[in-house]
């Protein structure tokens, strides 16, 4: 019985710790946004999306958006989105940190090109 009421006590001070570390929020991905550089022998064929970025600069994979169109619904500075509104589907890839939140694409900054 005893040990069962120092668990029990254990647990519910570990339960209050955690209750009271802040949420440090989604971490931002480097994310390569508008040309794939994809080379394709079928169609359809994406040519423009949003694909992971190593640091290193390397194009990742999968392609997480491919629409040659429009992009996903954005979340972020109204100066970045813009920027990446203009620059989307014209054959230009920008590097741009943010993170998906469900289908919205949050962007934090654009941090240069592809």
């Amino acid at each position: 019985m005893r040990l069962l009421v120092l668990s029990l006590g254990a647990v519910l001070a570990c339960g209050a710790a955690l209750a009271q570390t802040p949420d440090k929020g989604p971490t931002e991905t480097l994310w390569g946004v508008g040309e794939l550089g994809i080379d394709c022998y079928t169609l359809p064929c994406p040519q423009t999306g949003i694909f992971p970025v190593a640091p290193d600069g390397t194009r990742g994979m999968p392609v997480v958006w491919a629409d040659d169109v429009a992009l996903p619904p954005l979340r972020g500075p109204e100066t970045e989105m813009e920027t990446l509104r203009a620059a989307y589907g014209t054959g230009a890839c920008l590097l741009v940190e943010g993170h998906f939140d469900g289908p919205v694409f949050a962007v934090a900054r654009i941090t240069g090109t592809c």
